[in-house]
Parts: structure tokens; C-alpha cells; sequence
């Protein structure tokens, strides 16, 4: 058991720091948290005292990880959908103006 906590946790690490340095938008990175965390059980249950300790740690990392990736992807989503609907709101008065005026919007865009 000691080489399969010493490959979850080299591969545990690996998934921890490799999302980090990629340019990626918020909440793309959760899966590879996720999966880091998986991999942190078992040097966790299965490994000698000082990986298991190693592996908690690796697990809390990945859980604060995925929670703090997930919140900036809500915050993300939500930011998004205010500036849609500002556009959204921009291109109807766009609209309703170019009605009020008799202008056609198709002939005109």
C-alpha cells in the first residue's frame, strides 16, 4: 500500500499545481480539484501515519480549492448575467428608437 500513497499523493500534487498554471475562466478547474481530493484519500486511509497526515492536508487543499474556484465561477456567472442583460436592454431602446423614427432595423443595423 505504501507505493499506491505515494503515487496518489505524487499525483495528487501534480493535480493541485498544474490547474493553478493555467489561464482558465473561474469554476473550469473545479473537476481537477475534485479529482486531487479523491486521489488525497488514499494515501489518507491507506498510507503509514506521515502520508496519512500528508494526505489530509493534500485533501483539505483540494476541498479549499474547489470551494474557492467554485464561488469565483458563481460570482463569474453572475457577473456575466448582468452585463447580458445591460446589453440586452441597450439593443431594445436601440430598437424601440429606431421604430420611433420609422426607421427599419433590418435596412439599417
Amino acid at each position: 500500500m505504501l507505493r499506491v500513497s505515494q503515487a496518489a499523493m505524487v499525483a495528487c500534487v501534480l493535480l493541485l499545481v498544474l490547474p493553478l498554471l493555467l489561464l482558465t475562466t473561474p469554476g473550469s478547474r473545479v473537476i481537477w480539484f475534485a479529482v486531487a481530493a479523491v486521489l488525497a484519500m488514499f494515501p489518507a486511509i491507506l498510507g503509514p501515519r506521515r502520508y496519512r497526515y500528508a494526505g489530509f492536508g493534500l485533501l483539505l487543499v483540494a476541498a479549499l480549492l474547489f470551494l474557492v474556484d467554485y464561488q469565483r465561477a458563481l460570482v463569474f456567472q453572475q457577473r456575466q448575467a448582468a452585463e447580458i442583460a445591460v446589453l440586452h436592454d441597450e439593443l431594445a431602446k436601440k430598437a424601440a428608437q429606431q421604430k420611433a423614427q420609422g426607421v427599419d432595423a433590418a435596412r439599417n443595423p
